[in-house]
């Protein structure tokens, strides 16, 4: 050494020893002028390196060598796959021959609602909001409309069954379904309600209407005036709504189709449409088409009444 500083037999080992191939690098350093190198794989498999001490320059000295161990390398965590909601394939089938399709996608399942919470008298409260996104199922096996699915007593909207040929008319859910009754669909081969046909609703009010018990116009002898919607056309009669029953749900009246016949020159009266229809000693006259406005005006007047 050029200062002539005595260096110990220890201290020179340890700066002149390597270490062998694939261990750390070795510690290099200059020590009073002079190239000096420390063997790091020696502490390498200690669970801690415990500090190198040493002399120089006749003071105590110390090497951390904690910081030159290799530290383990943080694990990335996986990628987290992200599964998109696959929209349902439309429901296709044939209606009165003809190819016809239901988008079910709006039928999906909707997200869980959270709980409302708040503050009542004080006290912390919850509405669970859940039981305002149910549909019933039957709300929802009605929707998709299924052509020729039998419907039971104990089905929603459905009374006991009247006899075979009765009809009604189910508005809803966008739709106009025609149902009647028939022989052998019901429970243990009786007689059922089985749906014929599923149409758009025409912009008629949403209910179940019998129309066996609608009123026959021409069995009054009292001066009559209708204005409502036209509810259901067959072969033999014209169903309408007819004035209020006084409980807040319009009676259903029928016209014989051949007074309609007259008027519309064998034209087929339109679902949905107002009509404004009069009778005197039971003879009714069709005059012609209203406003659903016009409609409800003549509806309201007190001659309606039946």
């Amino acid at each position: 050494m050029s200062d002539g500083t005595q260096v110990s037999q220890d201290e020179k080992e340890i700066h002149m020893k390597h270490g062998e191939s694939g261990g750390p690098e070795p510690l290099t350093f200059t020590h009073n002028g002079e190239p000096a190198t420390i063997n790091l794989e020696r502490f390498q498999q200690q669970p801690q390196a415990e500090p190198l001490t040493f002399t120089h320059n006749g003071q105590p000295a110390t090497i951390d060598l904690e910081r030159f161990k290799p530290q383990p390398q943080a694990e990335q965590p996986a990628p987290v796959e992200v599964k998109r909601p696959v929209a349902p394939k439309p429901l296709t089938f044939t209606h009165n021959g003809e190819p016809a399709t239901i988008n079910l996608e709006r039928f999906q399942q909707q997200p869980q609602a959270e709980p409302l919470t708040f503050t009542h008298n004080g006290q912390p409260a919850t509405v669970d909001l859940e039981r305002f996104t149910r549909q019933p199922k039957k709300e929802i096996h009605m929707k998709h409309g299924e052509i020729g699915a039998p419907r039971n007593t104990g089905d929603v909207g459905v009374a006991p069954v009247p006899e075979v040929g009765s009809v009604k008319i189910v508005i809803l859910n966008g739709s106009r379904q025609i149902d009647q009754v028939v022989p052998g669909v019901g429970q243990n081969g009786a007689a059922g309600w089985q749906t014929q046909k599923v149409l758009g609703e025409n912009g008629l009010p949403q209910g179940i209407y019998q129309l066996s018990s609608a009123n026959d116009a021409s069995k009054k002898v009292h001066p009559q005036q209708f204005g409502g919607q036209v509810l259901h056309v067959d072969k033999q009669n014209v169903y309408q709504f007819g004035p209020s029953d006084g409980k807040g749900k319009s009676t259903v009246v029928k016209h014989n189709r051949k007074i309609f016949d007259q008027a519309l020159d064998g034209k087929e009266p339109v679902v949905g449409q107002c009509y404004e229809v009069s009778y005197a000693r039971g003879v009714g006259k069709v005059k012609g088409e209203l406003s659903q406005e016009e409609g409800a005006k003549l509806q309201n007047r007190k001659v309606n009444k039946i």
